[in-house]
Order: C-alpha cells, then sequence, then structure tokens
C-alpha cells in the first residue's frame, strides 16, 4: 500500500506540473525528495540500469573543449527544461535508435524558474537542447568533438574532428533538429529524413555527414551516419 502511494505521488505531481499548478522548481525538488525515499531496486531492473550509458547535462561543457563552456552551457539549461517540462524527473532513460542501439540514463541540475524565463520559447528552446544532447552522443558514440559552427546554406550545423587527431581537419558534419512533442515514431523518422536530404548540399566536400534527431517527451534521440 505504501509503495502504491509514492507511485500515485509521483503521479499527481507530473499532472500539477504538465497543467502548470507548480512551478518548475517547485516540481523537481518534490519530485527528487519522493524519489530519494524510493526503495533500492535489485534484481533484473538493477542489471539492466548497469547496462545504461550515462548523459549528465550538469557537466556537458566538460566534453566539448573546442567551442566556449558558455555556449555549451545554455544548450544544457535548454535540455533540461525541455525534459522537465515534458514532464521527466532527472534519472530518466533516453533510447537511442539509427546507427546505435543504445539507452542512457540521462541528469540534469535541478530546472530553476529564472532557467524557465531565459528559455521561454519552446521552438528555441527545443533546438538549443537538441544541440546539447547531440554534442555528447556525438563524442561517446562516434568519438568525435564539436570544433566549430558552420555558417547557414552549409546545409549542417557544426564541423566535427575525431579525438586524437588534429580536431580542425574537419572529419565530418553534424546536422541537429529537435521535436518537443512527436505524436507517433513517423514524426521522428520524416524529420531525420528532411535533415538527410539537407545535409546533401555539402556532398562535394566528400566527409562522412551525421545527423541527430532528439526527441524529448520520450525521450529518444536517433542517430544516422551518411558516408
Amino acid at each position: 500500500m505504501e509503495g502504491f502511494s509514492r507511485w500515485r505521488l509521483t503521479s499527481e505531481l507530473l499532472s500539477l506540473y504538465g497543467r502548470r499548478i507548480i512551478r518548475a522548481d517547485l516540481f523537481q525538488s518534490l519530485a527528487c525528495l519522493h524519489v530519494s525515499n524510493e526503495p533500492k531496486c535489485s534484481g533484473p531492473q538493477t542489471n539492466m540500469t548497469k547496462l545504461m550509458r550515462s548523459l549528465d547535462l550538469g557537466n556537458l561543457s566538460d566534453h566539448c573543449p573546442h567551442i566556449t563552456a558558455s555556449a555549451v552551457r545554455v544548450c544544457a539549461e535548454a535540455a533540461a527544461v525541455c525534459l522537465t517540462e515534458a514532464p521527466h524527473l532527472s534519472g530518466v532513460a533516453m533510447r537511442v535508435t539509427g546507427t546505435h542501439h543504445e539507452s542512457y540514463s540521462m541528469s540534469w541540475p535541478a530546472v530553476t524558474a529564472q532557467m524557465s524565463r531565459t528559455h521561454n520559447d519552446p521552438d528555441e528552446a527545443t533546438e538549443l537542447g537538441a544541440c546539447g544532447v547531440a554534442f555528447h552522443l556525438i563524442r561517446d558514440l562516434e568519438s568525435m568533438h564539436v570544433i566549430e559552427r558552420s555558417r547557414k546554406g552549409t546545409g549542417f550545423d557544426y564541423w566535427l574532428g575525431k579525438d586524437g587527431e588534429d580536431p580542425f581537419q574537419n572529419k565530418a558534419r553534424l546536422e541537429i533538429s529537435g521535436i518537443r512533442r512527436a505524436g507517433s515514431p513517423s514524426v521522428v523518422a520524416e524529420r531525420v529524413k528532411q535533415k538527410r536530404l539537407q545535409t546533401m548540399r555539402s556532398d562535394g566536400m566528400k566527409i562522412p555527414a551525421y545527423v541527430i534527431v532528439v526527441e524529448f517527451s520520450g525521450p529518444r534521440a536517433h542517430i544516422e551516419d551518411r558516408r
């Protein structure tokens, strides 16, 4: 009965936040307090957790040495706002499909009212947040660093460099797109198709192109390697 009450509390918190009855910072604080009182899981669920990769938005700037930490933190903040407004709790699992099939345990600092006001435009927050998630995925799964913002008209967002080599050799291209809430998997698939076609503008460069689409309500991400 006690376990049922705890899960009911979580459901009610999510409902209140989704209807904007409680603020983002209060929602996160109450939810974290609730989760900290949960009994530790054991058995198969613990083994499943161990197989998950980790994505901590709080230290994202440590993994992006070639662009400014302040720019990376803005993207990480936007991702945290998108995830909290989904609404998800820190620790939620994100599924990755496409070239890689992985699961990530996502964590982020508590979203404050100030952060929510800063990222109040949903379209902008979604795109910036998708960049934050993509920066980690391309580094973790492909050993590639974001090294430079691309210019308009190229058909992609960022230049990538390879770990362990001269990073400024422009080894690959990266196009990123974000979706706040997809009604079905076909929405993500269609966005991937659009972005794949978009990167073809610069195929004359003869270097690989990666497409990453991040959907926050799942959350899920799709990564595609175009060679």
